[in-house]
């Protein structure tokens, strides 16, 4: 498996914010913001700053403000959230900065773990108990850590924690639009990497439970476009489009679509519109897409 991969497309998983706007990075305080997720007696209430951090992350695309509001919200926040810890170790991956991914993995469990014995939160408490226990299985096999195939009984009983927490999470609530976020993109994950399950499945739970849509529908447009029908692909990511107009990151995701379907010259057009906002995106990202257009 690999596990590179495996460790972005749960950083994907990790959603993102519904709110109106993010101010200057400068005037983020610390208070609380509603939740991304659900609305009504349902909702649960987030720190502000982590919270706009996720949108400016996965709604406009923009990383190193993104990176920026979020240390920021680290060092100011009164009360700790999981997520909080789960993005800043998705940005040591992308540092490559193995120690410090470790540490908020364990952090971001840490966290976790008190919401639910708390009893503050237990479906959250479990969801991001599961993720922590994923981001040190990822840590025990990288290069860092074991390695392959030295970490793997470590990072499989890890594995093991993983989807015991996920599955306590789903028995509180199946229908909880974050948890179907996240298992929607292991689900995803797993049909891709290892054919363990139908990406129907994963496709159900995008579509239909989980939130919000930027994210949803990005999940969405992904699973059509390795999986099924490029026309539903492009329907799903035009509807992602529509939420977040200006996102790089689904510029690319559509340029892709565009290019399975033979329109070349539109496809073109988005490949450059993603590097257009180049600044925005990791380096690595950016190498990506250039390449991806120099075949065009």
């Amino acid at each position: 498996m690999n596990t590179r991969r495996y460790t972005r497309w749960l950083a994907h998983s990790l959603s993102a914010t519904l709110l109106l706007a993010a101010p200057a990075i400068g005037l983020v305080e610390s208070a609380f913001a509603a939740d991304p997720f659900r609305s009504g007696q349902a909702a649960r209430t987030l720190d502000t700053g982590t919270a706009e951090a996720f949108e400016m992350l996965f709604k406009t695309g923009d990383y190193p403000k993104a990176r920026l509001m979020l240390q920021q919200a680290r060092n100011t926040t009164t009360q700790p959230d999981p997520l909080t810890y789960a993005m800043l170790a998705t940005f040591a991956y992308l540092d490559e900065d193995w120690s410090t991914f470790k540490t908020y993995g364990t952090r971001t469990r840490q966290v976790a773990t008190e919401l639910n014995t708390s009893g503050t939160d237990p479906l959250r408490g479990n969801l991001y108990q599961a993720v922590g226990y994923f981001l040190e299985a990822a840590y025990v096999v990288s290069d860092a850590g074991d390695g392959l195939p030295g970490g793997l009984p470590a990072a499989l009983d890890n594995v093991q924690k993983v989807f015991s927490h996920l599955e306590k999470a789903t028995d509180i609530n199946p229908e909880d639009p974050e948890l179907n976020l996240i298992t929607g993109y292991i689900e995803l994950l797993l049909a891709n990497e290892v054919a363990l399950v139908s990406p129907k499945q994963a496709i159900n739970k995008l579509q239909n439970y989980a939130a919000p849509g930027y994210l949803s529908l990005r999940g969405v447009a992904l699973a059509y476009r390795d999986h099924g029908s490029q026309e539903q692909a492009l329907e799903a990511v035009n509807r992602a489009l529509e939420q977040a107009p200006t996102n790089p990151e689904l510029f690319y995701l559509k340029a892709q679509i565009l290019r399975k379907q033979g329109k070349l010259a539109a496809s073109r057009q988005f490949f450059d519109g993603a590097l257009a906002q180049k600044d925005r995106l990791p380096a690595g990202l950016v190498k990506q897409i250039t390449k991806e257009r120099s075949k065009l």
